[in-house]
């Protein structure tokens, strides 16, 4: 476990593998809001360096094992900056910044703030918010604050996921013994979400 000193409270935990062939790209992967690490590294991290391309991912402060001072707004001027105070740290050769959902925004801003990046890659990331997703971050933050992650799960799932993946995970959803929890406002998370829909497309 690696974790880059932003200061005395707060923290940014990475992986990070540089290329070990000779293919000089090093793909670094912007989590979605309710991301981590993990999920770049069940597949996709592995593939790559496989072929011999680097990997860096990392975790916003306010996710898993990242840390942050009290009282700070994990909005897109403070994530964009720790990514780009990151790379700047690692300099890893020939960045591809590959971004999910809004972690696309926070790579294309890190870009237009002067990130050298031999590629942009967005997976499902939007050019703007209209009135449905604004809606849909609103009702995210929302269920948050009355069911916690187990009860948007449930709720989300069906938009955000295909039938394959659905037929194959459905078992592990809408179980009848399931305890839903309002999320804890101080929690990384529900900063994170609250402060989503704040975002400037």
């Amino acid at each position: 476990m690696s974790f880059f000193e932003i200061g005395s409270n707060d923290s940014l935990y990475y992986e990070y593998e540089p290329p070990s062939g000779n293919q000089p790209l090093t793909f670094v992967f912007i989590n979605a809001i309710t991301g981590d690490t993990g999920m770049w590294q069940t597949e996709i991290g592995p593939a790559l360096r496989d072929a011999g391309y680097g990997t860096l991912a990392f975790n916003f402060r306010g996710q898993a094992k990242s840390t942050a001072s009290e009282g700070l707004a994990f909005d897109e001027a403070l994530i964009t900056g720790d990514l780009i105070r990151l790379l700047q740290h690692l300099n890893p050769p020939n960045p591809v910044l590959v971004g999910l959902s809004i972690g696309g925004l926070y790579g294309s801003r890190a870009y237009l703030r002067g990130i050298p990046a031999a590629g942009l890659v967005l997976v499902n990331t939007l050019r703007k918010i209209g009135p449905r997703i604004s809606w849909m971050n609103d009702t995210t933050v929302r269920v948050m604050e009355v069911g916690g992650p187990a009860l948007m799960r449930d709720i989300i799932s069906p938009l955000i996921f295909g039938p394959p993946w659905l037929e194959k995970n459905r078992e592990n959803f809408l179980k009848q013994d399931t305890v839903y929890e309002p999320m804890d406002k101080n929690s990384g998370i529900y900063n994170l979400l609250s402060h989503m829909g704040q975002a400037d497309w």
